[in-house]
């Protein structure tokens, strides 16, 4: 099993930060990833054994936007969508895919970035419980024993991620009917013309 969790956070204010921030975000939390990860997953393919590969993401991204996390939580966004790509593109050659969405996890990582959270961040993330690694880990390996895709940490992550892949399917189902409407309209647009 290969595990990779690449974290790397500096909280500024969107109209505050630079780009090469957001950059420096990128580089680190999702190309960095995304380096380690393909070519072992090329290896997993060739040699047909199968195998498991767990991104650790952020839960940030699936609960709400936090004001001076842009940049954060935008890398961290788009390692979401590579765990889903993994999921889809590796699934065939039975390589199981884990992504996995803590709780804040108590690390001294964790003490120097609240030193450093600029005032509408510290309030909105200053009080969330925490959980210890070790409760962390815990949680993660009992998520890859039951053969979890999404691995949550907590019952409103897991909620807010259910929620959210299942308002997608709400959104393509309800919104079908105008595509089907729109094309029955469009078909006797081309009858008519071609009268």
């Amino acid at each position: 099993m290969v595990i990779c969790c690449a974290a790397m956070s500096k909280p500024a204010m969107f109209l505050s930060s630079e780009i090469s921030s957001f950059s420096h975000h990128m580089q680190l939390n999702f190309f960095g990833v995304l380096k380690f990860i393909h070519p072992i997953a090329k290896r997993m393919v060739s040699r047909r054994e199968g195998g498991r590969i767990a991104l650790i993401g952020d839960p940030t991204v699936v609960e709400k936007a936090i004001p001076g996390m842009g940049a954060y939580a935008c890398s961290k966004g788009a390692l979401e969508q590579l765990a889903y790509q993994l999921k889809a593109e590796l699934e065939p050659y039975n390589i199981k895919v884990h992504y996995f969405l803590p709780c804040l996890m108590e690390t001294p990582m964790l003490k120097q970035q609240r030193e450093s959270y600029i005032l509408p961040t510290k309030i909105l993330l200053g009080n969330r419980p925490t959980v210890t690694p070790e409760e962390a880990a815990n949680q993660f390996l009992q998520g890859v024993s039951m053969e979890h895709f999404i691995i949550c940490g907590s019952w409103s992550i897991e909620f807010l991620s259910t929620l959210r892949a299942r308002m997608s399917l709400i959104y393509c189902f309800s919104f079908a009917w105008i595509g089907l409407i729109k094309k029955k309209y469009d078909e006797r647009q081309v009858i008519r013309t071609m009268k």
